[in-house]
């Protein structure tokens, strides 16, 4: 789906998904997101390891996104850099994170590193993990609505984006407009997929 169906048909087939992967989440036990939580890293930390990460910028997840702490915990051990959005005046940019960092709550909603982001953007050579509410087989990601992530990965060159969601979240077709950022894969807790970005 795209633009030609009309802004406001193209609004209407993301809220009407948001709401079907909301439930699909809902739906799932304690249990069931925890092994798939974990099958998730483990597939993470390969991809990581076969693109040659120098950093690793994450999240921390939402209450019904995929939980990737043990895995960023995991990069900071191995010696990456791992950092995570913050928010700098109405821009996003990256803070380095460790598991004893302290957090704040933006806005409101996600925890950020309570330090200052650094100046410069996205290091070279690193790996963006990205949540999002669905993902489509060709790396099509519909996130919240807000806009965040495609503002903030809209502008970089050649970035590595892998976006992260449980299997119920994967949909044929997401729809999308020309400024939404494909993600370059896209890791479920049943596999690994190239996307298209």
């Amino acid at each position: 789906m795209s633009l030609q169906t009309g802004d406001d048909g193209l609004r209407r087939a993301k809220a009407e998904l948001r709401m079907t992967i909301r439930d699909r989440i809902a739906a799932l036990s304690r249990s069931e997101r925890r092994r798939a939580d974990d099958a998730i890293a483990d597939r993470l930390s390969a991809a990581v390891s076969r693109l040659g990460a120098v950093a690793v910028l994450g999240y921390v997840a939402l209450p019904d996104e995929v939980c990737i702490d043990a895995f960023l915990a995991s990069m900071v051990a191995s010696g990456l850099e791992v950092l995570l959005p913050r928010l700098a005046g109405s821009t996003a940019a990256w803070a380095r994170w460790t598991p004893r960092t302290q957090m704040v709550r933006e806005k409101g909603r996600f925890l950020a590193p309570r330090q200052r982001p650094g100046e410069g953007g996205i290091p070279a050579g690193a790996v963006v993990i990205v949540p999002g509410r669905a993902f489509d087989l060709r790396g099509r990601r519909l996130g919240r609505g807000a806009g965040f992530y495609d503002r903030m990965l809209g502008g970089a060159q050649a970035l590595r984006t892998i976006g992260v969601a449980y299997r119920c979240q994967m949909v044929e077709e997401v729809p999308s407009a020309a400024h939404d950022v494909a993600m370059s894969s896209v890791v479920t807790d049943e596999e690994a997929r190239n996307g298209g970005g």
